[in-house]
């Protein structure tokens, strides 16, 4: 009978790892891929908003800006709100405690607006706001993800459990 029970301990000891694991990974790659979509937002702003020598040309950057984005995040963001799915299966498992319904709400409203609208609509393409979507989208998410994967081994910072429970007022009022 002990032997039972400590193989079927090392057994469930051995699942929690590898989820544990597997959410740190998960939420890690999450992470990095809206840190990166942050960075590109950022360094194209910066580029296009460079060359503008008066306030005339930075409205006229702006609008370039805006304009020009899509084509350099499409792949990146399509991809990651897509792969947000995979936490509604976290959710159906139980490798997190989230509740099912909300969880898919929030991550099939994403993906509508990235896969079916920006997708499959020009004028979205090129819309200021979709740059500020992405803004939104990429700091509440970096707080999120980072949150997250340090919380899955019990490391969280106190600064950032801060960060995930106070921005998202601001970030999520921002278009989330």
């Amino acid at each position: 009978v002990s032997t039972q029970s400590t193989g079927s301990f090392f057994v469930v000891s051995r699942m929690v790892s590898v989820g544990k694991v597997y959410l740190f990974s998960y939420n890690l790659v999450q992470w990095f891929a809206w840190m990166y979509l942050f960075f590109v937002l950022s360094s194209h702003y910066s580029k296009v908003l460079s060359s503008s020598e008066n306030k005339e040309q930075q409205r006229e950057g702006l609008s370039l800006a805006a304009s020009s984005l899509w084509p350099q995040v499409s792949t990146t963001i399509l991809l990651f709100q897509n792969l947000a799915f995979l936490e509604v299966v976290h959710c159906l498992v139980g490798l997190v405690k989230s509740p099912v319904g909300p969880t898919f709400m929030q991550t099939s409203a994403r993906v509508f607006v990235v896969s079916a609208i920006c997708y499959n609509v020009p004028q979205a393409q090129t819309s200021f706001w979709l740059s500020v979507a992405i803004l939104a989208w990429s700091l509440a998410e970096s707080i999120r993800y980072s949150f997250y994967a340090l919380k899955v081994f019990e490391i969280c910072p106190y600064f950032l459990v801060w960060l995930r429970y106070t921005m998202f007022i601001v970030l999520y009022s921002a278009l989330i």
